[in-house]
């Protein structure tokens, strides 16, 4: 019992310090809110080398570009949300619940959302708003943008890895999905066709579902229209493009419960790709904006 007590009394004391910090930091960021206010009715953020409110802020707060621009949305919207912004600058809401009202709260329901996300988890307050309809002018804060930005497809690489990234509206969205998960169970199957009885079962992943799914149309292409060099896969190290032609045998025939995707069915041979690295000084430009 006495244990107990003990746990209980570190537990509130901890939770009330808690609180009293989070109120000076949540007082901080109301504070920041004001500032930037003034910075975007006299434009003082426009000085050399910067895009963007946001941008300034991140630059000037150490803070990413993103996050700067959630600030500054709460400062575009600070007349249109005053309980809002006056409950951040009493320390009595944090920062991110205002992100989240002036990213979603229509004006004339403001007072009651902001009531409401006093006593909301973040999640909770999100699944609130939801069911408003507001339409955002400023999509990303600092610039609108049309919507057929929602339809975006960047791919790259780094000193790491290739990378990609996208967003469809939802149809079509189900349909690359729909595809990825079909050539995964594909490759699943024929994975665990090749393995003994008892074996464990292979892994395969979302990835070499997506990699299959690139691997087919290229091979179609290349049977539609052979020769062509649209179909050639060109890597980063010294040896001649890779032609894409269908694989004359699968080599996935050892026991193993989860083959590398080097030694699965492949259409190409495997090749090395070594990045290339900047010898440029990372630290030349520290202290600027970019």
């Amino acid at each position: 019992m006495v244990a107990m007590a003990v746990f209980e009394k570190q537990v509130k004391d901890l939770e009330a310090e808690v609180a009293e910090v989070t109120g000076v930091i949540n007082a901080a960021n109301g504070r920041l809110v004001e500032l930037m206010g003034t910075a975007l009715d006299d434009d003082l953020w426009e000085v050399w080398g910067i895009h963007s409110p946001g941008h300034f802020l991140g630059w000037q707060a150490g803070m990413s570009t993103t996050r700067g621009a959630a600030i500054v949305k709460i400062a575009r919207r600070r007349d249109e949300l005053p309980t809002a912004v006056a409950a951040l600058v009493a320390g009595e809401l944090s920062v991110d619940a205002v992100i989240e009202i002036a990213k979603s709260a229509p004006a004339k329901y403001e007072e009651s959302i902001t009531g409401f996300a006093k006593v909301a988890t973040i999640s909770q307050l999100r699944r609130c708003l939801n069911t408003y309809d507001y339409d955002d002018p400023d999509v990303d804060d600092d610039k609108a943008k049309p919507r057929e930005d929602e339809r975006s497809v960047s791919m790259g690489s780094d000193a790491k890895s290739w990378w990609f990234k996208g967003r469809l509206p939802l149809d079509e969205g189900a349909v690359v999905e729909q595809a990825i998960k079909t050539a995964r169970d594909d490759s699943y199957r024929q994975a665990r066709a090749l393995l003994p009885d008892g074996a464990d079962a292979p892994t395969v992943t979302w990835a070499d579902g997506l990699l299959s799914v690139a691997e087919a149309s290229l091979r179609a292409g290349e049977a539609a229209f052979p020769g062509s060099d649209r179909y050639l896969v060109h890597s980063t190290s010294t040896s001649p493009p890779l032609q894409m032609t269908p694989p004359a045998c699968c080599r996935c025939t050892s026991a193993r419960p989860s083959p590398p995707r080097s030694e699965r069915c492949s259409p190409v041979t495997a090749a090395s790709v070594r990045p290339t690295r900047s010898t440029a000084d990372p630290c030349r430009s520290a202290g600027r904006p970019e």
